[in-house]
């Protein structure tokens, strides 16, 4: 006796369907708009009143570096402060890093030397600052 397959009714339902989800996940997507990358990192939730300051401290809230830019002389202590509920860390190009910080959490660094100092939090791309020792003008 051969193998018969089972019949199945068709049903014109169900690929509608499909696809009705998928165009309605699709409009969500595209009407939620794009991430727009803004001064002081690409994850920013707003965007940051001091983007270039002089000063001693750099504040961690909405996903940004605040100042974007700290401007310090040679040998100044800056301190770097998580004011957000999320986990951050300062990763220094090449001038150190921190493990997490909680919220309220510091850390310091002293900057001895003139030059451009890149930092990044790992855990948040996008979320970017840098620090300028000296007159900005390096030879």
């Amino acid at each position: 006796m051969p193998f018969a397959r089972p019949r199945f009714p068709k049903s014109p339902r169900i690929p509608v369907m499909l696809f009705a989800f998928a165009l309605l996940a699709a409009f969500a997507a595209v009407s939620s708009g794009p991430l727009v990358a803004q001064a002081g990192g690409g994850v920013c939730h707003q965007a940051p009143s001091n983007q270039d300051e002089t000063g001693n401290a750099v504040l961690m809230r909405a996903y940004c570096f605040a100042p974007t830019v700290l401007r310090v002389e040679t040998g100044a202590k800056v301190t770097f402060r998580n004011n957000d509920e999320a986990v951050h860390q300062v990763n220094g190009l090449a001038w150190g890093s921190t493990g997490g910080l909680s919220q309220y959490a510091t850390t310091e660094q002293t900057f001895t030397a003139p030059g451009l100092y890149p930092y990044a939090c790992i855990l948040h791309p996008g979320m970017v600052g840098v620090v300028v020792v000296g007159d900005g003008k390096f030879v």
